[in-house]
């Protein structure tokens, strides 16, 4: 069975119903952030825009032009964007959309990617942008169809090599959301190109992550220790308790 088939069957309605109720929950606090943070923002790319519910609140906070990237087993009757705005592409390859945006936006997809895709999938995200949003889960994080969890740093090195730095400008502002689904609290970075830096609002040059310093894990240490044992579980494993966790978690509403 190839990845595309693969995805089509285990990313259906069902999960992107669910998926998208938690997004919107979160995008309406985060969004205005994104927006504080770059007042310049004028066009927005969304790569795995799932239901395109975080598009929906880019266009709420006054970007007109977004455009969303996903694969063709979205539905697009059940997108919160105009279906014209919405592109299908198989995010396991290089994507290329003929024109750039003031920021590319990539959040808690790039974990579901088949792990030979990672550094194509950022490429394809500074393809289209010098400022890319972008958040994956790390190892013990688990989630349904984690396949291809990494450390920040891992990220960030394929980041580094198209040119780009990591800004820990996001994180601290979600500090004290806890409507604000957990993984996007731990796990945003802003990634910049360093030849267009010097434009950059002072308020996000300070937040330059050092050279020689990690990106840090903000998770509580409870969260921690929870992340320490999950990785240690098989794929399948987690994979099973991530779906039962999903349906516990819908079934409660």
């Amino acid at each position: 069975m190839s990845g595309a088939e693969n995805y089509k069957n285990v990313y259906d309605d069902d999960f992107f119903a669910y998926t998208s109720g938690i997004s919107w929950k979160s995008a309406q606090k985060v969004v205005p952030v994104f927006r504080e943070l770059l007042p310049f923002c004028k066009s927005v790319a969304d790569f795995g825009c799932a239901e395109g519910v975080w598009l929906k609140c880019w266009l709420l906070n006054g970007v007109e032009d977004v455009v969303g990237v996903d694969g063709d087993y979205v539905n697009t009757d059940a997108l919160h964007i105009s279906k014209e705005a919405f592109f299908a592409r198989n995010l396991d390859e290089a994507v290329d959309l003929g024109r750039r945006f003031d920021v590319a936006c990539s959040l808690e997809v790039a974990e579901h990617l088949s792990p030979e895709s990672s550094r194509q999938f950022v490429q394809s995200l500074t393809r289209h942008s010098d400022v890319v949003i972008f958040s994956a889960a790390p190892p013990g994080q688990g989630g349904e169809f984690h396949m291809n969890e990494r450390e920040y740093d891992e990220w960030r090195s394929f980041f580094r090599d198209e040119g780009y730095e990591a800004y820990d400008c996001i994180r601290p502002k979600l500090k004290g959301f806890h409507d604000v689904s957990f993984w996007y609290r731990y796990n945003i970075v802003l990634y910049v190109k360093q030849t267009v830096a010097n434009k950059l609002p002072e308020a996000i040059k300070a937040t330059k992550v050092d050279a020689n310093a990690k990106i840090p894990d903000i998770a509580p240490p409870i969260f921690k220790l929870r992340k320490s044992i999950v990785k240690l579980l098989p794929y399948g494993l987690q994979n099973r308790l991530a779906a039962l966790n999903s349906k516990l978690r819908s079934i409660s509403g």
